[in-house]
């Protein structure tokens, strides 16, 4: 049907229906196209495009008839972006304004930093890592909405069996003074043991740099008659420390034999001695101390006996022995002199 025109000039388009009546194209308020020669919704009939160009449209984008639409605007015209379907029908989305990710990396979006820079992409690289790209340095501010702190109050959780992490998963934990909270439970592939000792710095040196190791003295004696003189230590029963004696020392002009007794009560053998801190300016011992040079009555249990030659030094504990004393036990070191010259020293550790 020719040589009718719509109401703006342009050629009315039409055509012959099956009852041989002429009838126009036509549109409904919404733009669609209609079929029947009125806009009745019940004669209203589907338009189905099987061809595009004269040829059927395919579903993937190499050598496809493509529907062409514009970016800015209803009217597409030759060179608009056409929409681009893969073998599986899904849109195909070709990104060339935006920086090359890394080999096997997967685009998530574009972010912009602080710092206005908006070139930066957050990216997954080939092992599923996340990364900015280009290779930027990713701070983790907060973990679970608080910043991680150095105690156990914010622990960042991770799997001992995989990347999988989930709850119940061992944390990380760390001390107040940052340093990883570790459970020795092997060494050298096996439990520590007598036989499978750690190899570590030895501890009392520790406690020796933090003031908690002691000493007493007699000093030099000489005694006036044929007698048993003594040191004691003791540590009170209100303590709350424990007493590791590493050393007790005995010194004598003549050739005798001395004592060492574990005891459950203070010796208090008359003179009382004050401590002195291993480490100058330390802190003051929990320990009694006490000695004399007059005749005593040993007491308490007799844990060893020596016999020491004239003019010579000898130590009850060798070996790295330690004689422990927890509170309300002490012991007292006891030295047979002849109207001679003696002395008796005790070293410990107080924890």
């Amino acid at each position: 049907m020719s040589g009718y025109l719509n109401s703006d000039g342009s050629l009315l388009i039409g055509g012959v229906n099956p009852a041989g009546l002429g009838q126009a194209l036509q549109l409904d308020a919404q733009g669609n196209l209609k079929t029947t020669a009125t806009l009745n919704a019940a004669s209203e009939q589907n338009v189905n495009l099987n061809q595009l160009n004269g040829v059927a449209p395919q579903a993937d984008g190499t050598g496809a008839n493509r529907l062409g639409v514009s970016l800015y605007g209803k009217n597409s015209a030759p060179g608009d972006t056409p929409i681009l379907l893969d073998s599986a029908g899904r849109q195909i989305v070709n990104i060339n304004s935006l920086p090359a990710l890394p080999s096997g990396g997967n685009l998530i979006g574009q972010v912009r930093l602080a710092d206005g820079n908006s070139s930066n992409l957050l990216a997954i690289d080939g092992n599923g890592r996340l990364q900015l790209v280009p290779n930027q340095t990713i701070n983790v501010a907060q973990i679970g909405g608080i910043a991680p702190g150095l105690d156990s109050s914010n622990e960042l959780r991770v799997s001992n069996y995989g990347k999988s992490s989930s709850a119940g998963d061992t944390p990380i934990l760390l001390d107040s003074a940052g340093r990883t909270q570790v459970n020795i439970a092997q060494w050298n592939g096996a439990a520590p043991s007598v036989s499978n000792p750690v190899f570590v710095r030895q501890q009392f040196n520790e406690w020796l740099s933090n003031g908690q190791g002691y000493s007493v003295t007699t000093g030099k004696q000489t005694s006036t008659a044929t007698a048993t003189t003594g040191l004691s230590l003791f540590n009170p029963g209100s303590s709350g420390k424990t007493l590791l004696v590493f050393s007790a020392r005995v010194a004598e002009a003549a050739s005798s034999w001395h004592q060492l007794n574990l005891t459950s009560s203070d010796p208090a053998l008359g003179t009382t001695l004050t401590p002195l801190n291993l480490k100058a300016g330390g802190p003051a011992s929990v320990a009694s101390a006490s000695m004399s040079n007059n005749n005593l009555t040993p007491v308490g249990s007799q844990l060893d006996t020596l016999l020491l030659v004239s003019n010579t030094t000898i130590d009850f504990l060798s070996n790295g022995t330690l004689i422990i004393l927890p509170p309300g036990n002490g012991l007292a070191l006891y030295v047979a002199t002849s109207s001679n010259s003696w002395a008796a020293m005790l070293k410990w550790l107080e924890i």
